[in-house]
């Protein structure tokens, strides 16, 4: 019995590590994208061109940092899952925004409140089903 509660003592130190490290990759992965966006618009590039740059960039930025800095692993296929993963994750953003809208919230203040969904959502489907160790074989071994 007590090593039963050591381990999920352990267990739950080491997510709120990950979750900490989650935050912090995830606000620099922000940051980047955004002056990615910022760049391009200022270089002149349209706003919708730019965008798709953006998102492009992010999720393969978004993918090498998630998995080695939070998850300690990128594993074979978890690209594609990472894709799918966002995909759902947008679909949950844009049902955030127009559920504000039909409530008189301006695209502002409806991205604002979709963060803390985005995020969670983002955290729980990547260690679930993209950086889960248990169901997928490393490409490079452990890249902790």
């Amino acid at each position: 019995m007590f090593e039963t509660g050591l381990t999920s003592r352990l267990a739950a130190r080491h997510d709120w590590k990950r979750l900490i490290r989650f935050g912090a990759v995830g606000a620099l992965n922000t940051l980047w994208s955004y002056l990615i966006f910022a760049g391009l618009i200022f270089a002149g590039m349209g706003y919708v061109l730019a965008s798709l740059l953006t998102i492009v960039v992010s999720v393969l930025v978004s993918f090498l940092t998630q998995g080695r800095f939070v998850f300690g692993h990128l594993s074979g296929g978890a690209f594609a899952r990472f894709v799918l993963v966002w995909f759902v994750i947008y679909l949950a953003y844009l049902a955030v925004l127009t559920t504000g809208h039909a409530f008189g919230l301006n695209s502002y203040i409806g991205g604002l409140l979709a963060i803390p969904l985005v995020a969670a959502l983002s955290y729980v489907l990547q260690s679930r089903f993209v950086f889960n160790k248990n169901q997928q074989k490393p490409v490079c071994g452990d890249v902790r």
